[in-house]
């Protein structure tokens, strides 16, 4: 739980370039680029479609993978998680396998 006004910063952990998060309107991307790349993506949250949503949130995307938002508003309220994160699975001795999703991280108001 975050209070709105507070600066959030989320971590899965290493190789995380893209994060994803899903508000009331479904699935929101933002990623972290080096100097030279110019994408939407690389400044702002966007659809599915490459689209910048509004309300835009002050965010970015660190060269560690961290995501950074830099004042938590309402309307950042929502599941994180990241596509690049791959499943865990592990494989039993007789043949069957489990799998863990990945992970989501549920960011709500205090």
């Amino acid at each position: 739980m975050f209070p709105e006004g507070e600066r959030v910063s989320l971590d899965l952990g290493p190789n995380i370039v893209t994060w994803g998060r899903t508000r009331n309107k479904g699935n929101e991307f933002i990623k972290h680029c080096s100097a030279f790349e110019k994408n939407v993506r690389c400044a702002q949250f966007v659809d599915e479609k490459n689209v910048p949503v509004l309300p835009a949130t002050e965010a970015h995307v660190n060269e560690n993978g961290t995501l950074d938002i830099g004042s938590f508003r309402a309307t950042d309220v929502g599941e994180y998680f990241s596509p690049d994160e791959l499943e865990r699975v592990h494989f039993n001795k007789d043949g069957t396998f489990w799998a863990l999703p990945r992970s989501r991280i549920s960011v709500v108001l205090e």
